[in-house]
């Protein structure tokens, strides 16, 4: 095990022992907390030192160096909600000090450090002014005292504050002020290289005790523009052993921001060739130059949007031009909805095997790839796996799957808990996910089933306990975390499934407006059952993916007290996954959106139903529309760096309608071009955005069609990525490729079809039911037959029997009768008494045994019920299982083979 992981254990369980009662003194206690927190362990760090404030018997001096700590591991501390984290830490250190007249230096560094995080959740430049208040302060009160920390980062705040209003202001003054600020942060420099340097250890001796010193009057050199100094002394440090990753991450961090708000020039390549980034890299190790850019850009996130298979087959295309401009190497986050978790967990599987289990021809071993060894065509290879994978798999008509097997209708009869959502997630495993080959077991064990706790990657050239959050800066193929998102019925919030953790996030609540409890994430390891400790990849997508109304909610009974969480599709919450990039802090992002949009009805449905569901599908529209200016104003402002955003109707024209066709004044819309921007014809794209968001079959056809619209989509917006070095001259032979002539031109033809076939196939393509039908003559003649013969019967009979009885009246008919004869009999006194009994003793079943137990019981209390339930699952596990396979093994392999596009 690695030393670091043995560390880690050891100290957990020691404050596991102290939380259980377990006596430790308050000195001991600090060097506890102290220990945690080098090794980014927070939350531990501060539930410990809660519980030892809470004792009366704390010496001042004690007291003080304690809440310190807890300050700091509060604010650090990701379980909880950022905003509140530094209202609290900040509370906490005002009831000790007056912040407004203090000396004490540690808590003017810990306060500045407080508002330059805020600062990074929301870019205000008053919280860096509030910032720069507190480390100027820390600064006047020496050099020497603590070691330049706060002084170093006024002469950082200074330079930061001169770049910004440089870059947004124009006058004279503000330039002014900017020069101002630089000329400060240079004699802050200055002064701590002249009372540091005489401080810093001979180079034999340098030990992990002066890291912080080093990188200090380093950072110091570096901006003076002394590069060689600075370069001097970080390879000093560059061998140290057992610097923790988040040490070296906070520094280069640091100093590459300082080297872009320093330089005149943006660029990256330029950033790269400069002495000062020479310099930094020398903290970097072995790390390639190209994980710099990811330093320079910010960090990248990618988010894949609900919509069913549809949405699943347009990140495909998504996904094959990102390998191809090999910008996969790049991303840190992974946020996924609905079809788009589908997808995503096939594609992070694929990315696990590739890193950690596969090899190159080179190496027979299945050991897995190191960061150096990774290349663009593993990438490339990886996608064409995962499209070739995939649609296999989902040609297996997972939606019809569920009710073709008898014995899982018959599981869902008898065990209250176990639901189609679940059997749904199951399929998902056994169709798609199985297909990923990530060790070196026989072909049976891959069909067993995958937990989510599994599917953390280890690359081969990182030490045990590995962490994406940590390393990733110095790689150049990032490790991404991936994000399930489902919704939360109970409370309202979203719910996301991780590979070490599920729960609601604390980052993404409002606590002015929303008072609805928060449920806290639950870690694998921590889990009060067995179920939730190896909780299935399946079922943890298949509450991503569950539409209300077509699938029940996924259940997580006992989980927390007096909740019985049920989950839901996470488009309910966020169909487009970009709120968990926020959370994520990610400053780049690449938005792929297949998910359903409103089309324009001519004639919406009226009455009762039709205007709620309507009326869901607009609230839903603009949701979607609200979330986009969202992320665009985010982009026009700074907090984000980089925005892509790709859907369905890029490119699409919308028209306007006149209100008289005869009015003199008429409505002029824009003549659209036969074509897209990005090269796709509009009614192909237009046909495209109404394909069903559905869980059924998908030929060839469609698949490749929408892998194309989503390929080329992202190839026009590719432009808008920048600060990273696109690979632009390759072309992949990718699977749907075969359709750019249809897709591009009427009078082109494909491989293998011509553009009036693929506008058939369109066509139906938005229909639940019955497609094949539309598509096959044979099929389409055969239904004319049958409903010209159960038209001419009924008309036949109804002929007949008006001649026998030209009387005849719709009231009198058996059925008729029969039904009002049914409900007299049933309205009687002695049912209505029974009844209204009946309802009393459920009350007191309920207030005994609990809602859910209670539900059970009253099952059995209704020999009617119990028989009627008993009898239509028998019915539909013994014989409505055969109506589904005969579609699987009729009419969905015509409707496969009308669209077979590949060998």
């Amino acid at each position: 095990m690695d030393k670091r992981k043995e560390r880690t254990e050891a100290l957990v369980n020691e404050v596991r022992a102290v939380l259980s009662g377990h006596m430790i003194d308050p000195e001991a206690a600090d060097l506890l907390a102290r220990q945690l927190i080098e090794l980014d362990i927070h939350y531990w760090a501060r539930r410990l030192l809660l519980k030892l404030l809470s004792h009366k018997d704390i010496q001042r001096h004690q007291r003080i160096r304690l809440v310190q700590g807890l300050a700091l591991a509060t604010y650090k501390d990701a379980s909880l909600l950022q905003v509140e984290a530094f209202d609290t830490a900040q509370a906490l250190l005002a009831a000790e000090f007056d912040l407004q007249t203090t000396e004490d230096q540690e808590t003017l560094g810990l306060v500045g450090a407080l508002y330059k995080r805020r600062w990074r959740l929301d870019c205000r430049q008053c919280w860096l002014e509030q910032s720069l208040y507190y480390y100027r302060r820390g600064f006047e009160c020496g050099v020497l005292h603590d070691a330049g920390y706060t002084a170093i980062n006024a002469a950082y705040l200074q330079d930061l504050l001169a770049h910004i209003e440089s870059q947004s202001h124009h006058s004279g003054v503000s330039l002014e002020n900017a020069q101002t600020r630089r000329r400060e942060a240079r004699k802050i420099r200055e002064q701590i290289i002249s009372e540091l340097s005489h401080n810093l250890p001979d180079t034999k001796t340098v030990e992990k005790s002066h890291y912080w010193l080093i990188v200090t009057v380093a950072e110091a050199y570096l901006g003076i523009g002394a590069d060689q100094q600075a370069s001097l002394l970080l390879q000093q440090v560059a061998g140290l052993k057992d610097i923790p990753d988040w040490w070296r991450k906070s520094t280069v961090e640091q100093l590459t921001h300082l080297i872009q708000v320093q330089a005149v020039d943006q660029d990256v390549e330029t950033l790269n060739e400069s002495t000062a980034w020479s310099a930094v890299k020398w903290l970097m190790g072995d790390a390639p130059v190209k994980a710099a850019e990811t330093l320079f850009s910010g960090k990248v996130g990618l988010a894949l949007s609900g919509g069913g298979f549809r949405a699943s087959f347009y990140h495909l295309g998504v996904l094959a031009k990102l390998a191809e401009l090999d910008m996969l190497r790049h991303i840190e986050v992974i946020s996924c909805v609905s079809g788009g978790s589908i997808v995503g967990a096939h594609y992070y599987l694929e990315l696990r095997r590739m890193i950690q289990f596969s090899a190159h021809e080179a190496y027979p071993m299945k050991r897995g790839l190191s960061d150096k060894e990774i290349t663009h065509a593993d990438y490339l290879a990886l996608v064409d796996k995962l499209i070739i994978d995939f649609i296999d798999g989902v040609q297996k008509n997972l939606r019809m799957q569920v009710l073709a097997n008898p014995l899982a209708n018959l599981k869902m009869l008898f065990l209250p808990t176990y639901s189609r959502t679940e059997y749904l997630g199951e399929l998902y495993e056994k169709h798609l996910y199985s297909r990923v080959k990530d060790n070196s077991q026989s072909d049976a064990d891959n069909a067993a089933p995958r937990f989510i706790k599994d599917m953390i990657i280890q690359p081969p050239d990182e030490a045990a306990g590995f962490r994406p959050d940590n390393a990733n800066w110095r790689r150049c193929n990032k490790i991404p975390q991936l994000i399930l998102n489902a919704t939360t019925l109970n409370t309202g919030h979203v719910w996301q499934f991780t590979a070490t953790w599920m729960g609601e996030s604390p980052n993404m609540i409002n606590r002015e407006i929303d008072k609805n409890p928060r449920l806290r994430r639950l870690y694998y390891q921590e889990a009060p059952e067995e179920r939730y400790e190896n909780f299935r990849l399946g079922h943890a997508v298949a509450a991503s993916s569950c539409v209300p109304g077509l699938f029940e909610p996924i259940e997580l009974p006992n989980l927390y007290p007096s909740n019985n969480i049920r989950l839901v599709d996470g488009g309910v919450f966020d169909n487009q996954g970009y709120a968990s990039l926020l959370e994520q802090d990610c400053k780049v992002m690449l938005i792929s959106d297949a998910s359903g949009q409103l089309t324009s009805d001519e004639d919406p449905a009226g009455g009762v139903l039709g205007p709620i569901l309507r009326s869901n599908s607009v609230m839903m529209e603009r949701i979607r529309g609200s979330g986009y200016e969202d992320l665009h104003a985010r982009h026009r402002s700074g907090l984000l760096k980089g925005l892509t955003y790709v859907h369905l109707t890029q490119g699409l024209d919308s028209k306007e309608i006149d209100w008289n066709k005869n009015a003199m004044d008429i409505a002029v819309g824009s003549i659209a071009e036969p074509i897209t921007s990005y090269g796709i014809r509009r009614d192909v794209q237009q046909q495209l955005a109404k394909i069903r968001t559905d869980l059924d079959s998908f030929n060839d056809m469609e698949a490749l069609a929408l892998m194309n619209s989503g390929y080329h989509a992202m190839s026009e917006a590719a432009r808008r990525i920048k600060g990273f070095q696109l690979v632009e001259s390759v072309e992949h032979e990718w699977a749907f490729s075969q359709l750019d002539g249809v897709m591009k031109s009427k009078t082109q033809a494909g491989a293998k079809i011509t553009a009036k076939q693929l506008d058939q196939q369109l066509k139906v393509s938005p229909m639940k039911f019955f497609k094949v039908w539309r598509l096959s003559k044979g099929l389409f003649g055969l239904a004319i037959g049958i409903a010209v013969t159960i038209v001419t019967s009924v008309s036949y009979w109804t002929i007949k029997t008006l001649i026998a009885d030209p009387q005849m009246s719709l009231m009198s008919t058996d059925l008729i009768q029969s039904a009002i004869t049914r409900l007299t009999e049933m309205l009687t006194l002695q049912n209505l008494v029974g009844g209204l009994l009946f309802l009393l003793l459920g009350y007191g079943v309920f207030a005994l045994f609990g809602r859910r137990v209670g539900k059970r019981i009253m099952q059995f209390l209704k020999p009617r019920s119990v028989v009627n339930r008993v009898t239509i699952g028998l019915g539909i596990g013994l014989v409505g299982w055969i109506f589904p396979r005969l579609h699987l093994m009729l009419f969905d392999r015509i409707y496969l083979h009308i669209g077979r596009m590949r060998h």
